[in-house]
């Protein structure tokens, strides 16, 4: 199963809004199982079902869930805070059918593994380098 690694950047104060558990197949891995709604981690693009990815370890020592819990929730109480998931590749459910309704007589197969990314920009005063264009349909 192929899976794509997200980088989070923390910055807000106040408790992010998620649940972490060990997994059911394997105890040494830590994921996501809720994100509350309207909560920061809502707002930052989180998931459930997303992998916390656990910090390094001295070589040879394997990472497991306990210790990636009590390493994730220290990380919490700094901000800003930064840490990674891993998310099942595969593309975003619905872009295909939004896509389809908005150019409904192209080939859209090439959009199946496209992923709607969200950035979340805060404290800025210069450009961010995207140049934003608006597309018509024939």
């Amino acid at each position: 199963q192929k899976m794509t690694r997200h980088k989070f950047i923390i910055d807000c104060k106040g408790p992010l809004g998620i649940t972490i558990d060990q997994g059911k197949r394997d105890k040494r891995i830590t994921f996501v199982t809720d994100v509350q709604r309207c909560s920061a981690a809502s707002g930052y693009g989180l998931r459930i079902g997303d992998v916390i990815v656990p910090p390094q370890t001295p070589q040879g020592v394997q990472p497991n869930h306990e210790s990636t819990r009590n390493w994730f929730k220290n990380l919490l109480q700094r901000r800003p805070c930064e840490f990674f998931v891993l998310r099942k590749f595969g593309g975003d459910d619905g872009i295909h059918k939004f896509l389809a309704t908005i150019f409904p007589k192209k080939d859209l197969s090439f959009c199946m593994t496209y992923s709607i990314h969200r950035f979340v920009l805060r404290h800025f005063h210069d450009t961010i380098g995207i140049e934003v264009r608006e597309v018509t349909s024939n």
